[in-house]
C-alpha cells in the first residue's frame, strides 16, 4: 500500500473554488435590481428610459456621421424626432416620463411634440467624443420634485438634486420643449 486513505475529510481546493463562484452567481442573480420588480418608482423606469435612448442616440450616431440627434433650431422634440425618423420602430413610450402626468404618449407612428415628450435634449451639435460629463438629455423641471434624472455622453446616468442644477433647473447644454 502507498500509505494513501481513499477518503480523506474536507472540500479541496477546486470544490471550493466551485461552490463559491456557484454561490456568487446565485447572489448576483437573487439580488440583482431589476426594472420590472419595481413597478412602483417611476424614478427608476424613466432613469431606464433615459439611458435607453442614450444607446439609441449612439447607434444613431455610429449610422449618421459620429454626432448624437440635434435638430436645427435646437427644440428638444425635433432631435428627439431625429431617432424617430432614423428607426420608427422606437416606442414612443421612451420618451414619457412616468412621472409627468400631462404628458401623451402616441406610439401611431406620429411624431413627438412639446407636449408627448418629457425630456431635455442636448442644445448644440455634439461629437460621440464629447466628455462623459457633457448632459445628452434630462428629465423636464416638473417631472420628480427634488431633482432630475440626466444621461452623460458615454452614457453614464445619474440622479441629480435640485441644489446641483442651474436656475434653469436643466442641467448645462440642454433646453426643454415646454
Amino acid at each position: 500500500m502507498s500509505g494513501r486513505t481513499t477518503h480523506e475529510a474536507g472540500l479541496h481546493l477546486v470544490e471550493c473554488a466551485v461552490l463559491i463562484l456557484a454561490l456568487g452567481f446565485l447572489a448576483l442573480f437573487l439580488f440583482t435590481p431589476r426594472i420590472t420588480n419595481h413597478p412602483g418608482d417611476p424614478r427608476l423606469r424613466c432613469l431606464h428610459n433615459l439611458k435607453h435612448l442614450g444607446q439609441l442616440s449612439m447607434l444613431y450616431a455610429d449610422d449618421t456621421g459620429g454626432h448624437y440627434p440635434f435638430a436645427a433650431g435646437g427644440s428638444a422634440h425635433d432631435s428627439q424626432n431625429l431617432l424617430l425618423e432614423w428607426d420608427p420602430e422606437i416606442d414612443r413610450d421612451l420618451f414619457v416620463c412616468d412621472h409627468d402626468s400631462t404628458t401623451i404618449t402616441a406610439n401611431d407612428g406620429a411624431l413627438l411634440t412639446p407636449e408627448n415628450t418629457s425630456y431635455a435634449w442636448i442644445g448644440s451639435a455634439t461629437p460621440t467624443t464629447a466628455g462623459s460629463s457633457v448632459p445628452l438629455a434630462s428629465d423636464l423641471p416638473g417631472n420628480h420634485e427634488r431633482g432630475r434624472n440626466v444621461v452623460y455622453c458615454g452614457l453614464r446616468a445619474e440622479w441629480v438634486g435640485n441644489d446641483e442644477l442651474p436656475a434653469s433647473r436643466l442641467p448645462e447644454g440642454l433646453v426643454g420643449s415646454r
